[in-house]
């Protein structure tokens, strides 16, 4: 039984959200709902002092407590784990962006019209960070300003950002030049 070679990898980047502007107040505003959840629950449950006239009962209070402190818990973690994989070998351009993809996905280099190592503004531009789609446009973006855009002969173009525009310009010229080569 014979094996395929493995790809030759020519450019990897694992990227995550280390944003100060996005964990400064997720950290802040989560401490903050937690606290004051198990304010309320200790207030309420434990010291037997119910919040208004009309005040949930214990059950109900400890029942949305918990499920406040699950969401929140979620969320904080949602940021620790989220991560975009790119890499670009022999065989194309792959991206997992966890946990949105359970698997990598491979991005089409066919129908390249260009490709170019750009800035962009996220926000101004695809509506924030993340996965950003529109009927022209996909973005896969977790921080920064700088990343490489691929136009597609259809009038589509993906953004792909980026700590390392350069190298992932390079890899990618590299692939659809060797594949134009080879056609």
């Amino acid at each position: 039984m014979s094996t395929s070679p493995s790809p030759r990898v020519y450019f990897r980047e694992d990227q995550r959200f280390r944003q100060a502007f996005l964990w400064v107040p997720l950290i802040f505003g989560s401490a903050f709902v937690s606290g004051t959840t198990v304010w309320m629950i200790m207030r309420q449950v434990v010291q037997d002092n119910p919040f208004g006239e009309q005040a949930m009962s214990n059950g109900a209070m400890l029942a949305l407590g918990a499920f406040v402190l699950g969401v929140n818990f979620a969320i904080v973690l949602f940021f620790v784990v989220a991560k975009m994989q790119l890499e670009v070998n022999d065989r194309g351009l792959f991206l997992r962006f966890f946990p949105f993809h359970s698997k990598t996905r491979q991005i089409s280099l066919d129908d390249v019209e260009s490709i170019s190592a750009v800035e962009y503004r996220a926000l101004l531009e695809y509506g924030g960070y993340g996965i950003r789609r529109s009927r022209r446009a996909t973005l896969y973006g977790v921080r920064g300003i700088e990343g490489v855009r691929i136009d597609y002969s259809n009038g589509c173009h993906v953004m792909l950002g980026t700590q390392h525009p350069d190298a992932l310009f390079q890899a990618l010229r590299h692939v659809v030049d060797s594949r134009a080569a080879s056609e």
